[in-house]
């Protein structure tokens, strides 16, 4: 219903975006004009969009609060990539190998020159030596051309860690991951010529654990690597 008191019709203008009242005020003589759409209030909004909108809210909240930071790797592989392939021993090269290294490492002797003393003789030596004669000195040779490869394709990296925000990094935590190599915090160079020989345990290495303090490792630092799982995985 259209009412309006006092003036005349003629000053009387009726503002709508409705054409229903619209039409009736031109019926009665009165003016009326049409309003644009952006006249109107915006649509509720939805259940979902009031959802949306609220996780959009929460990531702008995080993203103030959340430091800005910038991770670059810089490799020290020559260009071209060297890739070193080294052939396996033969069974008459590894059988001369294992050969030679335990003529550098032969068994020790317990004997202490005093018959019928024999509590300072190590009892378990012979069971290491004979283990390292007959599996590790040989699985160390069948291995030693990858153990070569490894130790001339290791590539330094450099990685740095740069804040660009202007808010602080606290107790950043970066995880390095690698999927087809190993990582280690040195250069690691592998014993060619095998692995030391075992040694007769001496009777006064008995009190040794009795006296050994645990070992105490200290807190990670603001700019320390801790290493997970170990280097290269171990």
């Amino acid at each position: 219903m259209l009412h309006a008191e006092n003036g005349a019709a003629a000053m009387k203008i009726l503002f709508s975006y409705d054409n229903n009242p619209i039409a009736m005020a031109a019926r009665y003589g009165i003016k009326a004009q049409k309003l644009p759409e952006h006249w109107l209030l915006a649509p509720e909004p939805s259940p979902q969009e009031k959802e949306l909108l609220k996780l959009r809210s929460k990531i702008e909240e995080l993203q103030s609060t959340e430091p800005d930071i910038e991770i670059t790797l810089e490799f020290q592989a020559p260009d071209p990539l060297l890739v070193y392939r080294i052939e396996a021993l033969s069974a008459s090269e590894q059988s001369d190998f294992v050969a030679r290294i335990l003529r550098e490492n032969p068994k020790r002797s317990q004997d202490a020159g005093m018959p019928g003393i024999h509590f300072m003789r190590d009892s378990s030596y012979d069971e290491k030596y004979l283990k390292y004669r007959d599996v590790i000195v040989p699985r160390h040779v069948a291995r030693i051309h990858r153990y070569l490869e490894e130790e001339y394709s290791q590539i330094g990296f450099t990685m740095a860690i740069r804040v660009i925000g202007h808010i602080q990094a606290e107790n950043l935590v970066v995880t390095l991951r690698s999927s087809s190599g190993g990582l280690h915090d040195k250069f690691i160079c592998y014993p060619v010529y095998g692995p030391s020989a075992p040694r007769p345990k001496h009777h006064f290495d008995i009190a040794r654990p009795m006296v050994r303090f645990p070992e105490i490792r200290s807190p990670v630092g603001r700019h320390d690597i801790d290493f997970a799982v170990g280097p290269n995985g171990g």
